[in-house]
């Protein structure tokens, strides 16, 4: 077994979780190998959030070591770069378990996926759990279809606003600083906070929502995780609904000024349904399958040519708690 990377990796997941370790930093010395880190993501979340249990993926940026005891990093270097032999004093200092996976050349980029699928499974037995299931994808599915019945209502007629923002809470409140008071106050201590950004990328946008997650990860104590919709649906969208509930969950939708046509059939110039109509049926679909699960869930639409503004907004209130 000691032999076999992938039945190491495994054993390493597995032990983890036992000994209450249930999220995993992945960490990468070269930004060549940060979207591997999203394909490790979709594989860990969907393999084992369910049934109550999960390992959830952070997929970190920041060299740092957390202040809680509920984490396990692995940490990925090449071989023309150095191992980051600091970060792991630190990671060793204060107790906390890793792993270094070596990259010796982009060719070996197969064998590593193999590995980790060998792996995810081998966890899925120790966590007691079927790692080839999807037991929650299907409800946020369900409820889009139901919503596009009526897609002119996806929306309340009135929601609360602060400025651009227009905000659906879970509660009573009238202000966005009520509404972030109120969502702030449900936080897990041991959990976690998952941005889902149902919006276009853009790098001026991903700095903010980089800059939102920073202030939740070192004013809230919270480990952060940052999803764009309506992809993460089908990644750790299972284990945000399948888990054991300590996630909360800020959901950032934007709305353009033009909903891009979807044809109602190949080769049509008819179209009942918009690109956009559908993403805001995702979104508030996905939030009523949270909802129903207990989850703690602030859902803010935003216009699309405003987005970046609206972060920094939102990140003045949070630095003012």
């Amino acid at each position: 077994v000691q032999d076999n990377p992938g039945a190491v990796l495994g054993a390493f997941l597995g032990g983890l979780h036992r000994r209450g370790c249930d999220k995993i930093v992945l960490l990468f010395t070269s930004p060549a190998l940060e979207a591997f880190g999203l394909w490790l993501e979709q594989l860990l979340a969907e393999s084992t959030g369910k049934m109550g249990k999960a390992i959830l993926p952070v997929v970190e940026r920041e060299w740092r070591v957390y202040p809680r005891q509920d984490l396990g990093y692995i940490v990925f270097f090449t071989r023309e770069e150095q191992l980051p032999r600091a970060f792991l004093t630190s990671l060793e200092r204060e107790g906390r378990p890793y792993l270094a996976i070596p990259f010796e050349t982009p060719h070996t980029l197969g064998q590593h996926a193999y590995s980790f699928e060998l792996a995810t499974a081998l966890a899925g037995y120790f966590l007691r759990l079927n790692p080839f299931d999807q037991p929650d994808v299907e409800s946020t599915k369900r409820f889009t279809r139901e919503m596009l019945r009526n897609p002119r209502e996806l929306l309340p007629e009135y929601l609360p606003q602060d400025g651009e923002i227009r905000f659906l809470p879970e509660g009573a409140a009238l202000s966005l600083k009520d509404a972030l008071d109120d969502f702030l106050r449900k936080l897990h201590r041991d959990g976690y906070l998952a941005i889902q950004a149902f919006t276009p990328y853009d790098p001026f946008l991903e700095k903010e929502l980089q800059a939102l997650g920073k202030i939740l990860r070192e004013e809230y104590g919270q480990v952060v995780t940052l999803g764009y919709g309506p992809r993460y649906l089908h990644s750790t969208g299972q284990l945000h609904k399948g888990d054991g509930g300590r996630g909360s969950f800020l959901q950032i939708v934007t709305e353009s000024d033009e909903d891009l046509p979807i044809p109602d059939r190949p080769g049509a110039t008819e179209s009942s349904l918009g690109f956009g109509t559908l993403k805001m049926a995702q979104a508030l679909a996905d939030r009523r399958a949270l909802r129903e699960r207990g989850r703690n869930v602030l859902t803010l639409v935003v216009p699309a040519r405003k987005a970046p503004e609206a972060m920094v907004r939102i990140q003045e209130i949070l630095r003012k708690e």
